[in-house]
Parts: structure tokens; C-alpha cells; sequence
């Protein structure tokens, strides 16, 4: 990887100050980035970071930060939804 594209992740992961980061992996053309962020009811939020090229995605569950995450990348928010909603199946979480 070219030093100067490590520094601009880095960077962007830096930038995301609330989030910890866990795990990432390669693959051809990018890499993705694992990381949790703590709330308040003893659970955490998950949010996937991916560096595709030149471009940027990410996924979150966080309703607190989710915006904040989009402002900071320069990116369009959507919310997140929940799967109960979606289907029910046996291994969905529900409220």
C-alpha cells in the first residue's frame, strides 16, 4: 500500500475518535475496517468502514452517531433499520 493512501485512513480513522477499532481485512482492490462504539445501555454499535479506490462506504448501527459518521466522510445518511421489521425468522433480535 502507498504510504500517502495509509496516512489518509489513518487519518479518517483517527478522525472517528469515538469509535474502537477492532478488525480489518484486504481485498482485492480495498480494505475494510471493523470497529465498536460504546453506548450507554451496556451494549455497543458496530460500524464497518470500507476504502474502495478512491472511494469511501461505511455502515453503522449507530442512531446516536450515524449522521456525525456521515458528515465527517463527506458521505449521504441513511438510517439504519431494523430486521424485525424486514421478516420474522428465528435468529432476528427483537426489542
Amino acid at each position: 500500500m502507498k504510504k500517502n493512501k495509509k496516512e489518509v485512513i489513518v487519518n479518517i480513522l483517527k478522525k472517528l475518535s469515538f469509535v474502537n477499532w477492532d478488525r480489518y481485512f484486504e481485498f482485492e482492490g480495498g480494505k475494510s475496517f471493523f470497529g465498536w462504539i460504546e453506548r450507554d445501555d451496556n451494549y455497543k454499535d458496530f460500524i464497518l468502514l470500507d476504502f474502495v479506490g478512491k472511494e469511501i462506504g461505511f455502515a453503522t448501527s449507530s442512531k446516536k452517531f450515524s449522521k456525525k459518521i456521515a458528515r465527517i466522510l463527506n458521505q449521504e445518511h441513511s438510517d439504519c433499520k431494523r430486521v424485525e421489521y424486514f421478516c420474522d425468522i428465528p435468529n432476528v433480535i427483537t426489542r
